[in-house]
């Protein structure tokens, strides 16, 4: 037998019993439920399936396969939600804890070195951008050892000051833009939880291909779920609204 013929045949027997008893229903339809067989219904589905055999054109409904496909795509729905979930949360706690901590960012030390204040002049006293790599690489560190370790070169004219960033370890070195002198050199947490957040941190696959598919399985997880909530209660209505003969 067919799982069409097999369903069939269920709602035949339910059709006959609910004349006789509509308490027996509900329990028969629980005992499904509970035993899974032969789809894995939900409790829901099978007051559904009640409610819908209350209808006095039970007869046309048979018929219909229209039942069984949709049954089908909230199963499928079920499935591709559960599954999402799943494997989207670990790259959603990441994505949510990084995406805090960069919005914090300038209120913690530890996670974004303040901006300091450079000696007062103009811009006629500003030294160039030659003076500016001289003085970072005299200072000796690792991180700062030739333009191959530099990522880039922040200028900002209102507190006088150069941001000398390097590609390793995420370093920053604060330069007076007047005097020349070194004012802070720290860690830049901040970036490091910048490349976690976007996915750069484990290479350009997974910053160029993987993070665009987890926005669509995202997306995905949204749609799946407001089916799951909202197709219950559509059946629901439309069976109130039903007129009975």
């Amino acid at each position: 037998m067919t799982s069409i013929e097999l369903l069939d045949h269920k709602l035949l027997r339910y059709t006959r019993l609910v004349k006789k008893n509509a308490k027996l229903i509900s329990e028969r339809s629980q005992k499904i439920a509970d035993e899974r067989k032969p789809f894995d219904f939900s409790w829901g589905i099978c007051k559904n399936m009640v409610r819908i055999i209350y209808k006095p054109d039970i007869s046309k409904l048979i018929n219909n396969r229209d039942l069984l496909k949709i049954m089908k795509l909230y199963k499928l729905a079920r499935k591709t939600h559960k599954w999402l979930g799943i494997v989207l949360s670990l790259i959603l706690c990441n994505i949510s804890v990084t995406g805090l901590l960069m919005l914090e960012k300038k209120e913690y030390e530890w996670i974004q070195p303040s901006t300091r204040t450079g000696t007062e002049g103009t811009i006629n006293d500003f030294i160039n951008m030659q003076k500016v790599f001289e003085v970072a690489f005299a200072q000796g560190y690792e991180s700062f050892q030739g333009l191959e370790f530099i990522d880039r070169v922040d200028f900002r004219p209102e507190e006088r000051v150069f941001k000398v960033r390097s590609r390793k370890n995420y370093m920053e070195m604060q330069i007076d833009a007047v005097s020349g002198a070194v004012l802070n050199i720290s860690t830049r947490r901040s970036d490091f939880y910048e490349n976690l957040h976007d996915g750069s941190f484990f290479g350009q696959i997974m910053h160029g291909k993987l993070m665009p598919i987890v926005a669509v399985a995202n997306l995905t997880l949204v749609a799946t779920g407001l089916y799951l909530w909202l197709s219950p209660k559509l059946k629901r209505k439309k069976t109130q609204n039903t007129p009975s003969r």
